[in-house]
């Protein structure tokens, strides 16, 4: 699902949590986001990677798998940061 440029995307807890990592270190691995965000299990990292890739937040590098992600690199666009900054 694509965002609606008239229409904030409704993010659950673990994605604006994972989202504002991503803003706060511009390029990241998604080892160093669980480390952060005291996630300990890939599949809430995944869901959250997958949710904000879904709506096209995010860039991701890599394999979203629940195997790959801690090794995945996610970034955003620099022109977007003070819209994704409204979302957390």
């Amino acid at each position: 699902m694509a965002t609606n440029p008239g229409q904030a995307p409704q993010l659950d807890e673990a994605a604006k949590l994972v989202l504002q990592i991503i803003l706060d270190n511009t390029i990241v691995r998604g080892a160093n986001i669980m480390s952060l965000a005291s996630i300990s299990d890939p599949k809430v990292l995944l869901k959250a990677a997958k949710e904000l890739a879904g709506q096209k937040l995010i860039e991701v590098n890599g394999e979203l798998t629940e195997e790959r992600v801690p090794l995945a690199t996610f970034s955003t666009l620099p022109s977007r940061k003070f819209y994704l900054r409204e979302l957390t």
